[in-house]
């Protein structure tokens, strides 16, 4: 594809979550890049980091490594699967 047409670029992207007892290591390292016209489906079982993947890309969650190039001018949102509100 022509990187012109380059909407998302994501490079090595990590996420940890910490507790009291616990590191639990949910995005290892994910890269990749979506272009116009692509259409993305993120499947998994319940806890492999897709909620965290969308948080991340929706700027509700800043704390990750690794690198977000988005084009200038594109927005990410996404609709929770229950109603939520935010203060």
């Amino acid at each position: 594809m022509n990187s012109t047409n380059k909407l998302l670029t994501v490079n090595n992207l990590s996420k940890t979550y910490y507790s009291l007892k616990d590191e639990i290591l949910v995005l290892d390292n994910i890269s990749f890049d979506v272009y116009e016209g692509d259409f993305i489906g993120i499947i998994g079982p319940s806890g492999c980091g897709k909620s965290s993947i969308l948080n991340i890309l929706s700027s509700l969650d800043k704390e990750f490594k690794g690198n977000i190039n988005l084009k200038e001018n594109i927005t990410i949102g996404y609709m929770f699967q229950e109603d939520a509100l935010f203060p």
